[in-house]
């Protein structure tokens, strides 16, 4: 499995998935790993191999999204704006001046909840 990537102009693949090819393409060694955030390998297909395997399409078309009220934000995510976890106020977020955005993966276990489940976790495995 590739995750198809437009950016990158070259193909990452392991070797041992190379080897169960056929027909073997030119290829260089490359002394730098592609990991995902948990330090996994990632195999790519870059540009030109998704245009060639025509996985890819470009589609020369604008399509404009209507624009959303925070009526219809609010309707469409009800369940998210109401019962447990919704406050009662307007609440204002302040960022740092210089500060960074970063993306952190999903956790499998909310955080809020994380020593509750190992409890349970660990009341089941005794």
């Amino acid at each position: 499995m590739f995750k198809l990537d437009t950016g990158p102009q070259v193909n990452v693949i392991s070797k041992s998935e190379l080897l169960k090819w056929e027909e073997k393409p030119a290829v260089r060694k490359c002394k730098t790993a592609v990991l995902d955030y948990s330090d996994n390998r990632v195999p790519i297909l870059g540009l030109e191999a998704c245009r060639e395997l025509r996985l890819i399409q470009r589609l020369n078309m604008i399509y404009k999204s209507p624009i959303e009220t925070p009526e219809l934000i609010l309707k469409e995510f009800a369940d998210v704006f109401t019962g447990t976890g919704r406050l009662n106020r307007i609440v204002k977020i302040k960022l740092k001046e210089n500060s960074v955005p970063h993306v952190a993966a999903p956790r499998k276990v909310p955080l809020a909840i994380h020593n509750k489940v190992k409890e349970e976790l660990n009341n089941m495995v005794d």
